[in-house]
């Protein structure tokens, strides 16, 4: 399609939250412990802001949280995911939360699963990084062309916006020909006709592979060696090339992250010139 550019970076499948989501949607009442049992082993955790806030790590990642931010629906104040522990956390203030969960599931449910899946691509963002932190959270709205130009960002509001327009009723073919023509469907889309011609480009990219079903799927051969590392087996050298060559063609933080490393070895190693005496 001629509006799209070409990027290496394959998209990365969300997890499926919509068996466990229909599951909780036929319970007569609902409350935090119940969605926390339900979905906890998929790595999901509900807490309120204080918790949320005693989990990072950086004094900078505290300072960006916004604490005085109303919830965006139903009690849910926004998700994150945590890099530390690898967990998604959705932070929600839990007495409109538990409200919430009873007097409007379906509208509710519908932007939890937005948010989930938002969160569950980051996840795999970072596990397909073994040995490399990029601090996410060090990452606002508040600086909006840094914070949605990210690589990371990009990828998972393309998700957001396919699950938003498909809400909306909206076929494949709608949805490419909405960001093909820039006919606004969506906030999302607001944000991306206002970037980088660069990063609108690959938020344009990203929901095409999405749409014709090009996602890395968890089965892949370097999903297997990345599964390896972190279990904490040693790779073997073939395969440690084979990781870092597939992470330096499809993730361009782990690029800048390496690229960054190898300037200052470069620098170690440059000698030092003798003075005149």
């Amino acid at each position: 399609m001629r509006y799209l550019k070409t990027f290496k970076e394959a998209v990365i499948a969300p997890y499926d939250f919509d068996e466990a989501l229909s599951k909780l949607k036929e319970k007569e009442t609902l409350s935090i412990e119940d969605m926390q049992s339900e979905l906890g082993h998929m790595g999901v955790e509900f807490v309120d802001v204080d918790e949320f806030v005693r989990n990072l790590e950086t004094d900078k990642e505290k300072e960006l949280v916004p604490i005085d931010m109303p919830p965006l629906m139903g009690g849910i104040r926004w998700g994150a995911h945590n890099v530390y522990n690898n967990k998604m956390y959705i932070c929600v203030k839990p007495n409109e939360f538990n409200a919430a969960l009873n007097n409007m599931r379906p509208q509710l449910f519908a932007f939890l699963r937005e948010v989930l899946r938002h969160e569950s691509i980051h996840r795999q963002q970072a596990e397909r990084r073994p040995g490399v932190t990029i601090r996410n959270l060090e990452r606002s709205p508040v600086d909006p062309k840094k914070y949605f130009g990210s690589t990371d960002e990009i990828m998972a509001y393309a998700d957001s916006f396919i699950v938003q327009c498909r809400n909306r009723g909206m076929s494949d073919d709608q949805i490419l020909d909405a960001i093909s023509k820039g006919s606004k469907v969506s906030w999302i889309q607001n944000v991306y006709a206002n970037v980088a011609p660069e990063s609108r480009s690959r938020f344009n990219k990203y929901v095409y592979q999405y749409l014709k079903g090009e996602p890395v799927k968890e089965s892949s051969k370097v999903d297997e060696l990345i599964q390896k590392k972190l279990s904490g087996k040693k790779l073997t050298i073939d395969e440690f090339t084979a990781v870092h060559k597939w992470m330096m063609d499809n993730d361009e933080d782990y690029r800048k992250k390496v690229d960054a490393e190898l300037n200052k070895d470069i620098k170690k190693h440059i000698p030092k010139k003798k003075g005149n005496k």
